[in-house]
Parts: C-alpha cells; structure tokens; sequence
C-alpha cells in the first residue's frame, strides 16, 4: 500500500501473503526476529543497488510502525494493508509512505525475491521518492511475519 501526503490518498498493491523459496525454510520458533527485520532491510538495499538506486535510509520509527502493523496481522487469514494515516501520525511529516506485507517460512533473501517479482511490491522498493524503511518482522505459527514501511521525503 502507499498513500501520499497527510491526506493519505490510498493505492493498493497486491499482497503477499508468502514468497516462494529457494532457500532455506525456517521455522519462526527458531528466528532471531531483529536480525531477520535487519537482512530483510539488507537484501531490499542490494536489491536498490542491483538498480543503481542508493540505500534506503533505516528509520526507528518506521520500524516501530511496521512492528505494530504487523504483530496487528498475527493469525489473519488474509495480509490486509492499513490505512497509512498511523504511519503519518508517527513518523511525519512526510510527503509519501508506503507498505509491503510478507509472511514467509523462507529466509529474507527469498522474501525480498518475492517482493522484486512483484510489480506493485517491486514498485515500493525501487521508488526513488522513498527514501526510509524500516522492517518489523514478528512470529505467525511457524512463519515470519514482516511488514516493511517506507517514507519519503519530510515535509
């Protein structure tokens, strides 16, 4: 999901419900759930580079934000994006924001494949107005649960 200015103009993207993997399977009993958050943020910044964008900037409370949306997300059948407005309550003024959802059994790597295969997810993370993430990532059964929220520029 992204929304634009305060007024949080709403456009959908798809969710993903789940990445396909190529790798290693992993059990979220077993995850260190900050260091996942962390190499998710990694690969999503290799990702950018790969298209010659910069980094994307960590912030705190993007973070903090994703790491609410998606513990709010544990047990749903369905990964359904909120309304960003939370999103520029906490962490604006900003003039753009922007959500990915995943809950995987697959290592960051492959979730971060999932998402770039994705047009409306790939769109969020080469977004060259974007300019912040952070990653909360919380256990859902045996699979992680992530929520990546992006800022753009503050106003």
């Amino acid at each position: 999901m992204r929304a634009v200015g305060s007024a949080a103009l709403l456009a959908a993207v798809v969710g993903c419900a789940g990445a396909g993997s190529s790798g290693p399977q992993v059990a979220a009993t077993h995850v260190d759930m900050q260091a996942y958050a962390s190499q998710v943020v990694e690969h999503t910044n290799r990702a950018r580079g790969a298209e010659g964008l910069e980094d994307l900037e960590v912030s705190g409370c993007a973070a903090d934000v994703a790491r609410q949306r998606a513990a709010a997300l544990v047990g749903q059948e369905e990964l359904t994006h909120a309304a960003m407005d939370e999103v520029f309550a906490a962490c604006g003024p900003v003039q753009l924001a922007a959500e990915n959802l995943s809950r995987a059994a697959s290592d960051p790597s492959d979730v971060v494949g999932a998402w770039m295969a994705s047009y409306g997810h790939r769109a969020n993370i080469v977004d060259v107005d974007l300019q912040r993430v952070g990653v909360g990532c919380v256990p859902d059964g045996e699979r992680v649960l992530c929520a990546q929220v992006f800022l753009g520029a503050e106003t």
